[in-house]
């Protein structure tokens, strides 16, 4: 009866690791691609993208979640009014780093 029980528990093990090491290499349904992957696709320069893409890190994720930002889908007066907002809240934004954000944000939307 030990026998069977050590090999029933040795397979499952073994299923079990097998199983774990083939889920690592698929994609699930819900994985998505980064921010900056969907920037470099929509606009073809990823080293600017990626310097964008820091700019509103640096700048906003002390305030949202940066999954909240990249998420957002907004018109391009929407995240013009939202960044004001931000602004007169005493984000130090300028405003050729506003108008940087707003575009690479409204090109991912694409």
């Amino acid at each position: 009866m030990k026998k069977i029980y050590l090999i029933v528990l040795l397979v499952l093990m073994i299923g079990t690791v097998f199983l774990s090491s083939c889920s690592k290499n698929t994609p699930s349904a819900n994985s998505q691609p980064t921010a900056a992957a969907v920037a470099a696709t929509s606009t073809g320069t990823s080293t600017e993208d990626s310097k964008i893409e820091a700019l509103i890190r640096e700048k906003l994720q002390d305030h949202h979640s940066i999954d909240r930002i990249f998420n957002a889908r907004h018109t391009r007066e929407e995240w013009n009014t939202t960044l004001d907002r931000m602004i007169s809240y005493g984000a130090k934004i300028s405003e050729e780093e506003k108008q940087q954000m707003i575009d690479w944000l409204m090109a991912r939307n694409n």
